[in-house]
């Protein structure tokens, strides 16, 4: 995020625009149908990967600047609102995709305050007796269960750590 974005032509990326063209933005690709030349799709949360389709158009708006994206940005992001507090999946995965790009892009701060509301859904997670977080503790009553895809919910945490004015977890600092 150091330098300034570069700009490059819609054309250079026709096929993504493509995509924008007929998924919604409550919408989330899931798979190509290379014989139908489209993606199948689904909706936000139904599948861990609902955060890379807003961060990948947060990618294309940093990459172009194009004002359309801008908007799409803003509402594929705003479409998975709801997953900042929902313990049933992977939330950094759907969080800091959308959010985290775009709070890095605009530094709109309604995205940095999504980002801790996230935090604080995934730091409530927590079992002191097992010393791990309880990645999903609707399918794991009981237990702590703890997987290598849970790393993008580490840096959920540590981004919202770094940003907050009060840390998760606590009243003042």
């Amino acid at each position: 995020m150091g330098s300034a974005p570069v700009r490059r032509s819609r054309s250079r990326n026709s096929s993504s625009i493509k995509t924008i063209g007929y998924i919604g933005t409550s919408q989330f690709p899931l798979a190509t149908v290379p014989t139908a030349n489209h993606w199948n799709f689904n909706s936000a949360g139904d599948d861990w990967n609902s955060g890379f389709f807003p961060g990948w158009i947060w990618y294309m708006y940093e990459q172009t600047l194009d004002g359309t994206l801008l908007a799409r940005g803003q509402n594929q992001t705003a479409s998975t609102a709801a997953l900042t507090t929902d313990m049933n999946g992977p939330i950094g995965y759907w969080i800091m995709g959308g959010y985290g790009n775009g709070y890095a892009v605009t530094r709109d701060p309604s995205y940095l305050s999504a980002i801790q509301t996230a935090a604080g859904t995934y730091a409530s997670m927590y079992v002191p007796t097992a010393g791990v977080l309880n990645t999903v503790p609707s399918q794991h009553a009981g237990t702590a269960n703890n997987i290598i895809d849970d790393m993008p919910g580490l840096e959920l945490l540590f981004f919202a750590a770094q940003t907050a004015a009060t840390p998760v977890g606590t009243t003042s600092r």
